[in-house]
């Protein structure tokens, strides 16, 4: 969501106010990143390192139980997977157990593709499965109402 919003429609120097929306929004509680999710954000674009670094505490979500619940959704995937392909899943299933764990909706770029098997499923089709609600960062501006006017 960030680097993508970064990258392709949000510039930090053209668009300030959604940076603005976000911290206000990670501030308030209201958008968070587990860590292991955190720690895979590795943006090349030097203003979107600092502006992550700078608003960090606010985003990363605090260490809880959450963790327990990867398990139920690394089942999904598949039953025997293998180092190779537990790398290329990567920290999705964080994401998941945490939304489940607090309740919460899981923001995704992903398209559902429910046909995909193993490594290849996509992070809606699980939270589906999961009861989990996902939606893309497109109705998360929509629900939280961003606008280039957006005062907090």
């Amino acid at each position: 969501m960030f680097i993508s919003a970064q990258r392709d429609y949000y510039p930090l120097d053209r668009v300030p106010e959604y940076w603005e929306w976000l911290a206000h929004h990670a501030d308030a509680g209201e958008i968070k990143v587990p860590r292991p999710i955190w720690d895979e954000l590795q943006p090349h674009d030097e203003s979107l390192r600092d502006w992550l670094r700078d608003h960090q505490d606010a985003l990363v979500l605090d260490p809880d139980e959450s963790d327990i619940l990867v398990s139920d959704v690394l089942i999904r995937y598949g039953e025997d997977l293998n180092e190779e392909e537990l790398e290329r899943i990567g920290a999705d299933p964080f994401l998941v157990a945490a939304a489940m764990h607090h309740g919460a909706i899981v923001v995704s770029k992903e398209g559902s593709k429910p046909t995909k098997t193993r490594v290849n499923r996509r992070v809606p089709d699980i939270c589906d499965e999961l009861g989990v609600t996902c939606i893309t960062d497109h109705r998360l501006i929509v629900d939280l109402n961003f606008s280039t006017g957006w005062q907090p």
